[in-house]
């Protein structure tokens, strides 16, 4: 669910150290690139449909979320 995305995984996640983590949400058409700074995961680039951008991490992966499908 997005809560458990957004809230519960982003937290855990921080904690064990993951360096990154991509939130693709199928439902807003966005991919949300985010960075684990001292064990907070910080937004570092929201992707929306119809953009077509490089994520910012861990290496650039050119992409527009409206391609993306389920």
């Amino acid at each position: 669910t997005r809560t458990e995305d957004r809230i519960v995984k982003r937290a855990k996640y921080a904690a064990e150290g993951l360096a990154w983590y991509w939130i693709v949400d199928l439902d807003a058409v966005t991919v949300e690139v985010l960075r684990n700074d001292g064990g907070v995961m910080v937004d570092v680039q929201t992707i929306r449909a119809g953009e077509l951008a490089e994520t910012a991490g861990p290496f650039p992966v050119p992409m527009d979320p409206a391609t993306l499908s389920t």
